[in-house]
Order: C-alpha cells, then structure tokens, then sequence
C-alpha cells in the first residue's frame, strides 16, 4: 500500500534564495526568488508578504551564465528588465537558467510519434515506462506515461508535477536524468535516461546472494545520491530495491521521483506514503520527519540486498509497523560485525539519534572505499550486466517485456489537467553528449561533501502549502 497525497499551490513552480545586483548602487541583496508559469518575482523575504519587483518571460527572454555563480535575465528591448543573480553554487546557477529556459524558450515539439516503441520494460497503478528509440537519431529513452484522470481521481495531480520538477533540479551520477516531458489531452510523458542493466530487485532474484563488495559498492554510490538530494533540498522517501537500476558497466542510478518533496525551505514533512517494509519509525508514528528518512531506508535496503529479505517482515501491515518501531532486527551469528554495526546505526528508532550516511563514510565498514573513487566510477563492480545488443532486454522481468508495449488511447482529462502551460520541457542535455553534461555535476566529491548544509532531523512542523515543488 502506499499513501500520499501532498497538497500544492501553483502546477509549475521554483523557488529559493539568490542575490540580487541592485541596478541603482550595485550592491547586492538577499531576496527570495519564485518562478511561477512565465513569471519571475522578487521578494524582499520567503513570507512573500513584499513583492519588490515582478518579470514576466516571453519566448525572446534570455537567460544565460555569466561568470561562475552568476546569470543573468533579460528581454530583449527593455533595459529596465535587466536582472542580475549571483547563486550559492555553478550547479544552482544552471537549475534556475534551466528552468526560466523550460518555461520562455519554444521548446522542440515532441510526441510518441518521434519514437518506435521496443517493449515493455516497466508498469505501475499510474501508467507504465517503455523503452523507445528516436526515428531520427536512434537514441534510446525510457519514456514513462502516466494517466492524468487516474491522477485526478487519486488527488496525486500534484505528485507528477513535482516529480518533473524535481527531476528538472537533480542532476548527479547516480541519478537517472531527466531529457524531455511533453503531455497530450490524456498523459504526461516523462522521457528519462535509459538504463539498461534492470532494477536492483530483479538483479537480486536471478543471483540470490550480492557480493559483498558490490554491495558495499551499492550503498555507497546510493549514500552519495541522497547525500546530494539532502544537500539541494530534497528527501527522496522511496528507496527500494525496485528502485534502484543498474547501468551497463554496473553502476547504480536512483529512480522514480513520485514520492520525492522538496522540503528545502522547510526541512520536515508530515505526508505518509513509502513501502511498508522501507517506512520509518517516524513516519509510521505520524511525526514531523526530515532527511533522515532516507537513511533508515537505506539501512533496511543494505540488510535486504546482504541477508535476502528485509529486516522486519509480516504480512499483517499493523504487525509489521509494530515491529518496526518496537522490535530490533536480527543478524546472522556469523555476519561480519563492521556491517551489523553500520546497518544498526542507520536503522536507530530516533531520528534525532540517526546519523547522516556522509557522518558514515569514514566508518569501518567502508574502510577499503574511497569515496572519490566512487564518484569518479574508479571501481568495477563484479557483476556487469549482460548486454548482447543495445536493445537487449534480458535484464528486465519477461513477465513484463512480454507484454504488448503499444500506447494504447485513453479518453482525454477533462479540465485545466488536458493542457498546463510550461509542462513541456526539453533539457540541453537532449542534444548533447555526456562528457559536456557531467559539467552540470560537481566538480569533486570533496566539493559536494563540504557545500552539504548542517540538516537536523526535526525542526519546526511543516506547512504543505509552502512547499516548493
């Protein structure tokens, strides 16, 4: 079962902090930032009580980088519209450039009609991914779509959009990226980075034990992602196995940001939803919850992956939330003490008390890891998945890969749902190679590591509707 339907003001939306260059004296001011449809607001603070200034953005809008950190905006014609920013990182500086881009520039029109449909390669409540090749450049893309009356009848409208925008946001090696969305009357479509080596579910189920190295490998890459996702403001909430695919050389990459919330102007939430097995103790005793989340998830996913199931199992949902927060789990009398320790400090009750995976990285278990290494992709798993062709499907459950792929037709949304404006988005990366997209990523391990901001577990309760998604 999963639950969760998050509230939302505006469908398209981005905010934060920048400086902004005064045009009268040149000195540069603190202002909370909002990116709403095709209008850009300046306040004078994150009450949005003060607007300061407002700029609407038109398809001859342009928004470019400067210098490092910096970016400027301005139409064509009105000098008077000239604005300059200075973010806190490169890496901000591009997300917001992006996103005034996704909502000015006249993005390439794109339709299933650009793609031959392979197969199946994955389906759920909402809608179901295929893997598809582009007539014009034979590239290949996982394109999910998903059903906007089953999102309107499960108020999860919201969700999608979030996810699109999030998406829009992270952009880190672990990560699946995000090329292209575009919607008809019907479904939203997601084109994402094709990731052919299956889900870390299915890898599991047709080797039965994961070495032990890989996965060590595994949680390290997997704690370096939510480390980044925490580090711009972002709990991701559904870390499973299922979730997490495998790239031709072996490297993990996270996926499905449908439950993901950007809490970074606030830093908990109260929304439940997640899978039953992966819920944390707080979550499931209704509290505030933050980032902390993610860790308890990845210290249940780190069990399941090395023991074979998860850490608390019963197939009565309330027995199992009672052995979640009640119970202890328990360990095989001959497993490796290092790794019982660092599973049994991810997985503590108190989210307080529950250190963030980065205060874990120097930990014995991960004694023969470095770090920067894993970034960089230094290290060769065992397992690399088997690939005959580009095409080959035999990394993906054939229960699904057998089915028939075509987009079938389904009545159109009624409502403003049939159409939003500035849902369609093309990122650079599409036209592209990957050598200039990693230059979107952080230069260094070390870099990412010391831009991390100091993140309690709890703070003050969570307002939904102040969410930036």
């Amino acid at each position: 079962m999963k639950s969760c339907h998050p509230g939302c003001d505006d469908f398209l939306s981005y905010a934060g902090w920048l400086k902004k260059k005064s045009r009268l004296h040149g000195f540069w001011h603190q202002r909370f930032v909002s990116l709403e449809g095709d209008q850009l607001t300046i306040y004078k603070d994150d009450t949005r009580q003060v607007v300061e200034e407002r700029l609407k953005l038109y398809p001859d809008t342009k928004a470019e980088i400067t210098q490092t950190k910096k970016f400027s905006i301005f139409n064509i014609g009105e000098t008077k519209a000239n604005m300059l920013f200075l973010a806190d990182s490169i890496e901000d500086a591009t997300r917001w450039v992006t996103a005034i881009h996704a909502v000015s520039l006249p993005s390439p029109k794109l339709s299933m009609d650009d793609f031959n449909i392979i197969s199946l390669i994955g389906k759920g409540f909402y809608g179901k991914v295929r893997l598809c090749q582009k007539k014009d450049t034979g590239d290949l893309y996982a394109i999910k779509s998903v059903h906007k009356s089953i999102l309107i009848k499960t108020g999860r409208t919201c969700a999608v959009i979030a996810e699109r925008n999030l998406m829009m946001k992270a952009k880190f090696p672990f990560l699946v990226s995000l090329h292209f969305t575009f919607q008809t009357r019907s479904k939203f479509y997601f084109g994402l980075e094709y990731v052919p080596g299956g889900d870390l579910k299915f890898h599991k189920s047709q080797v039965g034990k994961i070495p032990i190295f890989d996965a060590k490998l595994y949680a390290a890459q997997i704690g370096l992602a939510i480390t980044y996702l925490h580090g711009i403001g972002i709990v991701y909430r559904d870390l499973k196995p299922e979730n997490v695919l495998l790239d031709g050389q072996g490297y993990i990459k996270l996926v499905d940001f449908g439950l993901s919330k950007d809490i970074n102007q606030v830093k908990t939430t109260r929304t439940f939803c997640g899978t039953p097995e992966y819920i944390s103790p707080e979550l499931i005793l209704k509290k505030n919850y933050g980032y902390a989340v993610d860790e308890w998830a990845l210290g249940v996913l780190m069990y399941e992956i090395i023991f074979g199931d998860p850490p608390f199992v019963d197939e009565n949902e309330n027995k199992l939330y009672d052995k979640i927060v009640l119970e202890e789990p328990k360990y095989p009398a001959d497993a490796d003490p290092n790794l019982v320790d660092i599973i049994k400090k991810l997985l503590v009750k108190d989210p307080a008390k529950r250190p963030k995976f980065i205060d874990l990285k120097s930990h014995p278990f991960f004694a023969d890891i470095d770090f920067k290494k894993v970034y960089n992709k230094e290290y060769k798993p065992s397992y690399v998945p088997k690939l005959t062709t580009r095409l080959s499907l035999e990394n993906f459950d054939p229960y699904i890969t057998n089915e028939n792929p075509n987009d079938s037709y389904v009545s159109p949304a009624i409502g403003e749902i049939g159409n939003i404006s500035g849902f369609n988005f093309v990122d650079k990366s599409f036209d592209i190679d990957e050598e200039e997209e990693e230059l979107l990523t952080p230069s260094s391990i070390e870099e990412l590591i010391s831009a991390l901001p100091d993140i309690p577990a709890e703070e003050s309760p969570l307002n939904e509707n102040s969410v930036q998604v």
